[in-house]
């Protein structure tokens, strides 16, 4: 089956999909880079540069830190191709002209109705 040649790490390619639990770059990080992480086993993708910085940046104290970590784990991810990372939107939201207050959370994929309201 798929997920059988997935878990044997047999398949050529596959594509999996993931939706942020925490609303922090570690929590894309950790699993498809470092080399305990779920989605890095099944692409076979170990790299100690990668798990250092892994390890560095949850443990960074500032922001500007943190974030020139992971612009550098960024970078090696695009430069090792361990998967092609795709965006891809989960559907559409349409509201008449008079209803206010959506905002787009990408870490909910269903619908904050009590920020909606109407306003003629």
């Amino acid at each position: 089956t798929m997920l059988r040649g997935m878990y044997s790490q047999l398949l050529p390619m596959f594509q999996i999909g993931w939706l942020a639990d925490y609303p922090d770059a570690h929590n894309f990080v950790y699993p498809y880079m470092h080399s305990s992480g779920t989605f890095s086993g099944w692409q076979s993708y170990s790299n100690a540069e990668v798990d250092a910085l892994v390890a560095d940046g949850i443990s960074a104290t500032t922001s500007a830190e943190r974030e020139s970590i992971y612009r550098e784990l960024d970078q090696l991810y695009y430069d090792d191709v361990p998967s092609f990372i795709i965006a891809q939107a989960l559907g559409r939201v349409y509201f008449r002209s008079w209803v206010k207050g959506f905002y787009y959370n990408p870490c909910l994929p269903g619908r904050n109705l009590y920020a909606l309201s109407k306003e003629y």
